[in-house]
């Protein structure tokens, strides 16, 4: 990475960053951002978190399967996916369980 260095701005332009902040709005930023995961179900995120860290390192094929694994017995298992599923075909906000 010994390329010219980027300004945030075309970081952003280009994708390298999801989003640039200016320094004076970066306080508010990371404060939604940790809101949207605190009204989340915090065993999907832990799960989701399990299935992206677990396969980082692996082979692209292993990578998807542990991820599948995860998905299929371990995140369907729950019951805030149930919920999560029901409130979305019912236009609503979830009500997680935690569960």
């Amino acid at each position: 990475m010994m390329g010219p260095s980027l300004s945030a701005a075309d970081a952003e332009r280009i994708g390298r960053v999801t989003r640039a902040v200016p320094d004076d709005r970066m306080d508010a930023e990371v404060a939604a951002v940790v809101q949207r995961f605190q009204e989340s179900s915090a065993p999907i995120v832990q799960l989701a978190r399990r299935a992206i860290v677990g396969g980082q390192d692996l082979p692209y094929e292993e990578a998807v399967r542990h991820a599948e694994d995860v998905y299929l017995n371990q995140l369907l298992a729950t019951q805030d996916v149930e919920e999560g599923l029901r409130a979305v075909a019912e236009k609503r906000k979830p009500v997680w369980k935690d569960r």
